[in-house]
């Protein structure tokens, strides 16, 4: 046997591309001169692998990956997100799109306190697992960069500031719901009078919850701070002498309806503050103090 031709193999597991583009040919000169390179590019390919997906995307062993990787680290090429793994140049593109995401919603959303942790996931690729956002979340706030409140992300020293109109409105909300107290209707019987776009509206209400001046019982039952620590307080009362509770009873001690008296005993059971048992309550945890928290 006579053999007339070889060669090496230096990437298994190519990605398409087309021949003898000079990005192309600069690509394969670099596999060509070590294992980690060629793994460097593979991690650059695959966008956030994890280490096996390596491994059998490279052909590599376990053992030679895991080194390459951890030298990669210790060089600053190369992010290790829980259990995938980022080029830094990936790492530091995903941080950018979350400060501009973060930079976009206080642009949009002025009344917002940030943005929703879930949604700011979103941002990111599909691929990329909530450990990873995390973990970039979590650098990002190291350098003080972004901060999260709750379950809200915001720029450092973001604060919501109603502009002139917006206030007007807001201060119209907190006067009708301070009058209604614990005889506060629904969201439509409340606010419908006022006339206002939905998305304006809806903007004032984020804002007024995020500040505490009003608390949510439910998608559309709320309550001025004040009834709402008026009625707390009721209930702290209450269970000081009394081992169970009624909504009858519970109506009739804070002067209010039915209506509004169950929205507010659903909501304390939802805290845990209440435990329903048949037709009757029975304390769970109580807030040492009274407080407002919302839902």
């Amino acid at each position: 046997m006579t053999t007339i031709g070889g060669g090496q193999i230096i990437d298994p597991n190519p990605s398409r591309h087309r021949r003898f583009r000079p990005e192309v040919l600069a690509a394969l000169g670099e596999l060509e001169s070590g294992e980690r390179p060629f793994l460097l590019q593979k991690l650059q390919e695959l966008i956030c692998p994890r280490a096996r997906d390596l491994e059998q995307a490279a052909g590599l062993g376990r053992e030679r990956v895991a080194g390459h990787l951890q030298a990669l680290a210790a060089a600053g090429q190369a992010w290790r997100c829980g259990d995938q793994w980022l080029t830094t140049a990936t790492a530091r593109h995903w941080q950018r799109l979350l400060v501009d995401a973060v930079d976009g919603w206080h642009r949009d959303q002025p009344l917002l306190p940030g943005m929703p942790h879930g949604t700011l996931k979103g941002v990111l690729p599909a691929k990329a697992a909530p450990k990873t956002f995390e973990e970039l979340l979590a650098a990002l706030a190291v350098r003080g960069e972004l901060v999260q409140h709750g379950e809200h992300v915001a720029r450092p020293g973001f604060t919501p500031q109603p502009d002139p109109e917006q206030q007007r409105l807001i201060d119209r909300i907190v006067a009708l719901y301070r009058n209604a107290g614990v005889q506060a209707n629904n969201r439509i019987e409340m606010l419908g009078a006022l006339k206002v776009p939905a998305d304006r509206l809806d903007a004032c209400l984020a804002y007024l919850f995020s500040r505490g001046d009003l608390v949510r019982l439910s998608d559309e039952m709320f309550f001025h701070c004040d009834a709402y620590a008026t009625a707390l307080a009721a209930l702290g009362s209450h269970f000081a002498v009394r081992p169970a509770l009624t909504l009858a009873e519970f109506r009739d001690r804070i002067g209010s309806a039915r209506k509004q008296t169950q929205a507010l005993l659903e909501h304390f059971d939802a805290l845990k503050y209440t435990m329903r048992r048949g037709d009757e309550r029975v304390a769970w945890q109580l807030p040492e103090k009274t407080e407002v928290k919302a839902s």
